[in-house]
């Protein structure tokens, strides 16, 4: 056993917890964010502790994932705490049951108390019941939602219904970014941020979200890639007058076009079809990078044919042709 690799990965998650506990006792919706925030990053931090163990016994094991579980308790996620739930019950069973009854003495009444209030919230919530089965958001009532919100903060799907039902950019932005902070490591709330950054950020602001979203590219999901190229394309319109970063931006964008066309999906229905929107992003760029005016030919060698009638009513701008083809319509 690795106890330095154990004790490095959970560095720092002291100092959250307290703080997290301080804001819980705040007690405004605010606070609890944050504090939900604080202790997703403690419940990520323990499953990087385990993987850190070059050897793990049974009772480390059940430790961390009980720990887990009651960060994730705490930080007001009780879908969460579910999934972390079955890693406690996989990890008792190695060891007897009055081991684990006492491992676990103050961890199973609390879970059985937050999964109980949750399961009643979404009983007075009927349009968000099957959130994840829905093929649109439109019949959410916006009540119900902020209901589940103000009781639950920390249930990151929530934050990303609120918005793909927003009604304005930064309405969504907004609410996309909550989901983004509570699980960072979501691609679809990575691909949800690309699709919306032009819309809210600019100067500076962008090219930083830009080159993060970029620095970790190469273990991104095909919809982040296709967005970020969308994104970059965007970008490069922007800064005609200088040609050096426009020149780097469409390169990126023709990068993250190819790399997306071999990997899947983080979210099963964008419309058109991830990899013939990811080839025309990149015959796109490859034209501008030439020097030559994108046209509707475009559209055809990449397969999206069908588009071809959508581009009069964007002005013939083939990158909002795209983008209104690619749109997110589940949440799961």
């Amino acid at each position: 056993m690795n106890l330095d690799a154990y004790r490095l990965a959970l560095d720092g998650t002291g100092r959250h917890k307290m703080r997290a506990l301080s804001l819980l006792a705040e007690g405004t919706r605010e606070s609890r964010f944050e504090a939900a925030v604080l202790l997703h990053d403690v419940a990520r931090a323990e499953q990087r502790a385990v993987r850190a163990l070059e050897q793990l016994s049974h009772e480390v094991r059940l430790a961390a994932s009980v720990e887990r579980c009651w960060s994730l308790i705490e930080g007001l996620d009780p879908p969460a705490a579910a999934n972390a739930y079955g890693e406690v019950l996989r990890a008792s069973e190695a060891l007897s049951d009055e081991q684990s009854d006492a491992m676990r003495a103050r961890l199973d009444p609390k879970f059985a108390k937050v999964q109980k209030a949750y399961a009643n919230a979404l009983v007075r919530a009927p349009t968000l019941q099957h959130l994840g089965a829905q093929r649109s958001l439109g019949h959410v009532k916006d009540k119900e939602l902020e209901a589940l919100l103000e009781e639950f903060p920390g249930v990151a799907k929530l934050w990303f219904a609120k918005g793909l039902a927003a009604k304005n950019a930064k309405d969504a932005w907004r609410s996309i970014r909550r989901a983004a902070r509570l699980e960072p490591e979501d691609d679809r709330f990575r691909a949800g941020s690309l699709q919306l950054v032009g819309q809210v950020l600019s100067g500076d602001e962008l090219r930083e979200f830009l080159d993060a979203a970029y620095e970790s590219l190469s273990t991104s999901r095909a919809d982040v890639c296709l967005f970020y190229a969308l994104a970059e394309i965007e970008y490069a319109q922007g800064n005609g007058g200088n040609k050096v970063a426009r020149r780097a931006s469409l390169s990126r964008a023709r990068e993250a076009s190819l790399e997306g066309e071999s990997r899947s999906a983080s979210v099963a229905n964008v419309e058109t079809g991830l990899r013939p929107a990811l080839h025309a992003v990149r015959i796109l760029a490859d034209t501008i990078l030439a020097g030559r005016k994108p046209e509707v030919a475009v559209l055809y060698e990449a397969g999206l044919g069908e588009l071809v009638v959508t581009a009069p009513r964007h002005g013939g701008n083939l990158l909002a042709v795209i983008r209104a083809a690619t749109r997110f319509a589940e949440v799961a």
